[in-house]
This record gives structure tokens, sequence and C-alpha cells, in this order.
């Protein structure tokens, strides 16, 4: 019985700290979320005035023409002995 308990206790430690990083990560994400959208406004009024001034097929012709990647890394890490991935851009 004693050692059922102290593994209750064990996993229920696990539990409160995976639920605190698991907030803070949420917290970490609305945070990025908004500082996207705030960089995406500007950018969404300028393809606006594009698709106003020269047209839709001219846009979509520039953005075709356009060479541009983005890298997507993933970092493994462990939080209590769970595998966590986190989520970089380069």
């Amino acid at each position: 019985m004693q050692f059922a308990r102290e593994g209750y206790e064990i996993l229920d430690r696990k539990r409160e700290v995976l639920t605190n990083e698991l907030v803070r990560v949420a917290h970490e994400a609305e945070g990025l979320q908004q500082e996207v959208w705030k960089l995406m406004t500007p950018a969404y009024r300028a393809l606006e005035m594009a698709q106003l001034t020269l047209g839709s097929d001219h846009v979509e012709w520039a953005a075709l023409a356009a060479n541009k990647t983005v890298d997507v890394h993933l970092k493994f890490r462990g939080i209590m002995g769970l595998p966590y991935r986190h989520r970089s851009q380069r």
C-alpha cells in the first residue's frame, strides 16, 4: 500500500509539472500568435494594394517568381522523463 501511495504522489507531481508547462507553452504561443498577426496585418494590406494596382494575375505571377523558403527545426527535450517537442523557425 505504501508503494502505491508513493507511486500516486510521484504521478501527481508529474501531472502538476506537466500542467504548468502546458500553461506556460500556451501563453508563449498566444504571445507569438499576436506578434504574427501584428506582422501579417501590414503584409495583407500591401497585398491588397498590389492586387488593386496590378491585378490579381500579376500579383500571382510575382508570388510564383519569388523563391523563398522557411526552415523549421524541431528540438526535443524532456520534462520529468517525458519527451517534449519544441519547434523553432529560422
